[in-house]
């Protein structure tokens, strides 16, 4: 997970651009308000395997990451699975710039 404010403000795009020069990214999944429709101070991104994962994290430890020059924070999340959710209904694929990245829109 990162956490930010500037995550209110940035594209799906610029988190990918930043992030990729790190490892390669499975999925993004940026989360809106529902009530005002801004993207929130949160996002989820999954990489390919646990060690790239935590390759992120110890580079996090090392030096500060910055989005559009503000600092973010990076934190695994914990996933929370429940038996009445139906996966992503209503999500749409479509293809994407980044090899191996599944962009998902709901």
């Amino acid at each position: 997970m990162v956490r930010g404010n500037v995550l209110q403000d940035i594209e799906e795009t610029e988190l990918l651009d930043y992030f990729n020069q790190f490892a390669q990214i499975k999925d993004i999944r940026m989360v809106r308000n529902k009530q005002t429709g801004k993207y929130r101070d949160f996002a989820f991104i999954e990489f390919f395997s646990v060690e790239e994962a935590e390759s992120i994290m110890n580079r996090s430890q090392e030096m500060e990451f910055r989005i559009s020059g503000q600092p973010v924070t990076i934190a695994f999340s914990r996933t929370k699975r429940r038996e009445d959710e139906g996966g992503q209904g209503g999500a749409e694929n479509t293809t994407s710039p980044y090899p191996g990245y599944q962009q998902n829109r709901q």
